[in-house]
């Protein structure tokens, strides 16, 4: 990796950052919890959002398994992670909608999808 790209990735985490920083100050909620992204578990939460990120969690590593054993580039083990923050962040988003919609968090989880995809992009183009 170069440099600038190296620069381009760090500005893109800094800009998610603030951007959920500033939305947690607007709400007055902890800024501490920007840090955690995903693996959110509410209480009561429906059985099929648990099968779902089980799911998904056998998904991520059966592509971690095939991206090893068929020797493919480390661009492709990124494409497989930011797919995979991509989809549990919207799975956490609709569940958070569903089950604690007064606390508007989800809207937290759809900042973490659109940062995903956007370093989903930014790998896609190095391939």
């Amino acid at each position: 990796m170069s440099n600038a790209e190296i620069v381009t990735l760090v500005l893109i985490v800094a800009a998610f950052l603030g951007l959920d920083a500033l939305m947690r100050l607007k709400k007055k909620q902890s800024i501490f919890k920007s840090f955690h992204i995903g693996g959110t578990y509410i209480k009561d939460s429906g059985k099929f959002f648990s099968i779902a990120q089980f799911s998904l969690f056998i998904a991520f590593v059966a592509g971690l398994f095939y991206v090893a054993d068929n020797g493919l580039s480390p661009s492709h083990l990124s494409l497989v992670t930011f797919t995979y923050l991509f989809f549990i962040s919207c799975v956490d988003s609709v569940e958070q909608w569903i089950y604690k919609k007064e606390e508007k968090e989800y809207q937290h989880m759809w900042l973490a999808a659109s940062f995903s995809v956007v370093f989903f992009l930014f790998i896609l183009a190095r391939v």
